[in-house]
């Protein structure tokens, strides 16, 4: 091939693996809008095809990682939502790609040519085609990695896991400065030509290890999330029996008011052949009384059993706490969820709603209350609660219990509103003390 010919192959290939690296990440943190998503693509291909073709040959290979590491992560925190560990992980790991599959080409090369690393470094031709097969084979390995080997869904949940993201983001960091002064020796006169074999067996090793730990990584992600999702099902599984003890309890005083009916019907009887009025005013105080014990213990909070079932629950909880409790939850049949599902939101709406009011002194005015409404395109569940008044940042006192478990409950009920279109807003206002949470359901 042409020297010419060669450079076009590289160019191009390196504009296809940047398109590829850029539709991956943003599949996993998303662009920060819709505007920034047109104009992505055209970028990081002139920006990357150039980059690649002044720095090429002319530039030392140490100097070229580091400039394109930086590059590439400035780009990712311009263009993707995300933290700084979520594109520092995703810009190393294309860089260490990169790297690592340079310095096997150009050392197959060297073991082609039987020459040192050193000569085919300075041999302009090969050097721009050990980066353009690299470019090439690292596109073929990007497919099958996307699409059989990690999926979008299990990069995500690493992605989403703080701990474990930081721990893979230091060994792609130390990789990366591991593989950068290796480079260094390609222009190493003296080095010999075994060195190639050393490198290319070295390269293997170091990328081997890194996806053993990134495999561990991933299963103990998602091994973290699954646990994560039995506790929340134990949770609302013990908060519905909780919640069905009370049905219970209900049907055990109307089955004893049935009795005591039975009872004074007879006792009535009597009365009225012995002619005792007070007797008759006894009985009907008593009775009186019983319904109005019933009464007070249960009320319709809603149509669904499973909610009504966990409004009781969260009642007689209220009632025992001194909070004000009252809600209305009507919903249409056509709702896209399962009761499960809707189960699992309400839980998270009043449970936080309960820990937030616990906050006040028992002389404020504590209260929670729910209420739904629903147009033609929409449900809207809308719960508010007095609280103390003090709002916690995330990164400042991410440590309280408290806000951890509301932000637990949170993406819990996000991941299941983003299931089916919908959406979740809460609003705080530390002035009034009170806290507002609206879910927005869309109506199939």
């Amino acid at each position: 091939m042409e020297l010419f010919e060669i450079k076009i192959f590289t160019m191009i290939n390196c504009a296809v693996y940047s398109l590829l690296m850029l539709g991956y990440s943003a599949s996993i943190c998303g662009f920060r809008n819709r505007i920034i998503g047109f104009i992505a693509y055209p970028l990081i291909i002139v920006s990357s095809v150039s980059y690649t073709k002044f720095t090429l040959f002319y530039i030392p290979i140490p100097v070229i990682y580091i400039g394109a590491f930086l590059i590439i992560l400035a780009k990712f925190h311009l263009f993707l939502k995300g933290t700084w560990v979520q594109h520092i992980f995703a810009a190393g790991n294309f860089i260490a790609h990169i790297i690592a599959m340079r310095g096997i080409t150009l050392a197959v090369m060297s073991i082609i040519y039987n020459k040192s690393l050193y000569w085919v470094t300075m041999d302009e031709g090969l050097h721009d085609l050990s980066l353009g097969l690299s470019f090439f084979i690292l596109i073929c390995y990007l497919i099958l990695f996307t699409y059989k080997l990690y999926p979008v869904e299990k990069i995500r949940i690493l992605i989403e896991n703080p701990g474990f993201l930081k721990f893979m983001s230091f060994i792609l960091m130390t990789i990366n400065m591991l593989f950068i002064l290796g480079s260094i020796n390609y222009y190493n006169e003296q080095i010999p030509v075994w060195f190639s074999f050393y490198n290319i067996t070295a390269s293997i090793i170091t990328m081997l290890a890194f996806y053993i730990v990134f495999h561990h990584c991933v299963k103990s992600c998602m091994l973290q999330k699954v646990e994560s999702a039995c506790r929340v099902y134990k949770e609302q599984l013990k908060k519905q029996v909780d919640a069905y003890m009370v049905q219970v309890e209900y049907i055990r005083r109307i089955r004893k008011f049935k009795h005591d009916c039975i009872n004074i019907r007879n006792s009535s009887i009597l009365a009225l052949e012995k002619q005792t009025n007070q007797a008759f005013l006894n009985f009907f105080e008593e009775m009186e009384t019983f319904v109005q014990t019933i009464s007070s213990s249960y009320k319709e909070f809603s149509t669904n059993p499973q909610i009504q079932a966990l409004m009781l629950h969260i009642y007689t909880q209220c009632q025992k706490k001194g909070i004000d409790f009252n809600a209305t939850a009507v919903f249409p049949e056509r709702l896209p969820l399962e009761d499960f599902e809707l189960c699992c939101i309400f839980t998270g709406i009043v449970t936080n709603a309960l820990v937030a009011s616990e906050t006040l002194d028992t002389e404020s005015y504590r209260f929670i209350h729910i209420s739904t409404s629903m147009n033609a395109n929409w449900c809207t569940i809308v719960c508010e609660n007095s609280f103390d008044g003090v709002i916690y940042e995330q990164g400042k006192e991410h440590e309280k219990d408290d806000f951890s478990h509301k932000e637990t409950s949170i993406r819990t009920m996000e991941k299941i509103l983003e299931t089916c279109g919908g959406f979740i807003k809460a609003v705080s206002d530390s002035q009034s003390k009170i806290c507002k949470v609206s879910v927005h359901i869309p109506i199939s």
